[in-house]
């Protein structure tokens, strides 16, 4: 999974410079690690409703 100082490489030097970005970078790779826990997780149960359960037990819809 990628490091936030990974994260802030990928975008271009002045992409967030202002506040607004910064916020809209923040929750950006929030998003990211939320998925990729629950994609982990979901890897450690068998059935196809117990994985979809879990892959939508946090609306990514919350992070703001």
């Amino acid at each position: 999974m990628i490091t936030a100082e990974e994260f802030i490489k990928t975008k271009p030097v002045n992409g967030y410079g202002n506040l607004l970005n910064q916020k809209e970078a923040i929750i950006e790779f929030a998003k990211l690690h939320i998925e990729e826990a629950l994609k982990q997780v979901s890897k450690k149960f068998d059935g196809e409703w117990n994985k979809n359960s879990i892959l939508n037990a946090y609306s990514l819809e919350n992070i703001k």
